[in-house]
């Protein structure tokens, strides 16, 4: 599976359509989960945190029960490997930079948990030169069937195909390797207040095929009302989810997309970014890049006050107290939105904005088009924990036993805003709403913070200063050249 898959309707369906308490699972009729015989060879306490957003026994917020599938998940597991116990560890809310903070603290200390929740870029950031002791790679499990699966079902022949997506290039990390099971599949898609669009006189019927210009017309009519367009604060994951939307379609537009990928498998993988800058075929000053910038500049007069300055917990409660039109966000914040007691306005879900246009203005393909600004998520990893106490082989089981669709089905239909990752798994039907058009497909190459968090910083922080004026575009990109090329050569050097 070295090619990037299309997402097509029927994927996101199977993972997030069916009705969430069928007997069957959707696409494997009768497929229930089954024990395979007990893992040997560890007895002792695994420590796990799998994500916040579905970590069990930590409270979600008003009007959101505590979840319990993964406890009782871990108990099925625990009841047939003996000695074995699987431990939920509490942690307090974070961010992402909090979260990452947390990892170099408890891997300094040698006290992160056997499994937890990963991402691209924290990765990337320890296995740059090739492997880690923080991460164990999982290479060789996900070609082995996983014991657990139906019998008709991918994962049977062979685990990694039993997911919609996670193993193909995109998760494939700058040292070659697969360190993440994906639990869930996300998708951001913009939430829109229609009670304040009534309001202000809004025509909604053709916001679902709304393309970017027009968007920034609506919002105009909005401002010029005086109510606030859209709740967003200039901080991760907004900068990163417009690259998301966008770079793929701009690559193709301008043909630099086949000059990038050197291998040939139709995606632009993080290697192959880093050595396209070390080579010159790729940088900051570029057409891509730019309309990128522009895209942003001429989105910025329509955002929350004081964006720059704002965090996303704010932009959410702006947008959650009815203050503002349109919230770009992902089906996680669907069950917070929908169960909110003290929401006041009515609600619905439509597509991110066509930039085809703005595509079309640096060339001619007819690939270049939106991608589908989704893909796999709360991934689960195994850290240097586990290979010091032993405990890898049991870990992996219990992922595999965590990723058939019978148990990806009770954690995600419980959770209510993820879909699930495992193929024939059932979740919440009304985030039917987040799934592609037909054809659509996800990324083809990442954005920067996946490639390196703190590459990602930077190009944050100086696309701030190009949006307050305090650097032109033309300076803000030569400055953010020299920081490519310094986090490309840290990256792979001369290889």
């Amino acid at each position: 599976m070295s090619s990037q898959k299309s997402l097509s309707r029927r994927d996101f369906l199977r993972a997030a359509a069916a009705s969430a308490g069928a007997a069957a699972v959707a696409g494997f009729p009768g497929a229930v989960a089954h024990m395979a015989p007990a893992a040997q060879g560890f007895e002792g306490t695994m420590q796990a945190f799998m994500g916040g957003t579905l970590q069990p026994n930590q409270p979600r917020g008003e009007g959101q029960g505590e979840l319990t599938a993964y406890r009782t998940i871990a108990d099925e597991w625990e009841a047939n490997h003996p000695g074995a116990v699987i431990e939920f560890i509490e942690l307090p809310t974070m961010t992402g930079e909090q979260y990452a903070t947390w990892i170099k603290s408890n891997q300094a200390a040698g006290t992160t948990p056997d499994m937890m929740f990963s991402q691209d870029n924290y990765i990337n950031r320890d296995v740059e030169g090739g492997g880690s002791p923080f991460w164990y790679p999982l290479n060789d499990h996900i070609e082995q069937p996983n014991p657990y699966a139906p019998e008709d079902h991918p994962a049977a022949t062979r685990w990694r195909d039993g997911f919609v997506a996670g193993f193909d290039a995109r998760g494939r990390s700058v040292d070659g390797n697969y360190y993440m099971v994906p639990q869930a599949f996300s998708a951001v898609q913009v939430i829109v207040n229609t009670t304040l669009l009534d309001e202000v006189g809004i025509d909604r019927s053709n916001l679902d095929a709304w393309t970017f210009d027009d968007m920034l017309g609506v919002a105009e009519q909005i401002s010029q009302a005086g109510r606030t367009p859209w709740a967003t604060a200039w901080t991760h994951p907004y900068e990163a989810w417009i690259v998301t939307s966008s770079l793929t379609g701009f690559l193709k537009a301008t043909g630099r997309f086949a000059t990038l990928d050197k291998d040939g498998d139709d995606f632009v993988d993080v290697r192959e970014r880093w050595q396209a800058i070390l080579s010159g075929e790729w940088g900051a000053d570029t057409p891509e890049m730019r309309a990128m910038w522009q895209m942003a500049k001429d989105w910025s007069p329509y955002f929350m006050p004081g964006y720059l300055g704002a965090t996303q917990q704010e932009a959410e409660g702006m947008f959650l107290r009815g203050e503002t039109a349109f919230f770009w966000n992902g089906t996680w914040f669907y069950p917070i939105l929908k169960n909110d007691p003290q929401r006041t306005f009515e609600f619905d879900v439509v597509r991110f904005p066509l930039i085809d246009a703005r595509m079309a203005a640096l060339g001619e393909s007819p690939e270049a088009r939106n991608t589908y600004p989704g893909g796999a998520a709360d991934n689960i990893s195994i850290t240097g924990s586990a290979i010091d106490k032993g405990s890898v082989e049991a870990c992996i089981d219990f992922m595999q036993y965590a990723t058939i669709p019978d148990t990806a089905s009770r954690i995600a239909a419980e959770q209510g805003g993820v879909p699930p990752a495992v193929l024939g798994a059932v979740g919440n039907p009304e985030l039917e709403r987040f799934q592609p058009r037909e054809g659509e497909t996800f990324l083809k190459t990442i954005h920067m913070r996946s490639m390196n968090a703190e590459y990602g910083d930077v190009y944050l922080e100086l696309q701030a200063a190009f949006l307050s004026d305090l650097m032109s575009m033309d300076e803000a990109l030569n400055e953010l050249q020299i920081a490519m090329e310094r986090f490309a050569n840290d990256a792979i050097g001369d290889s």
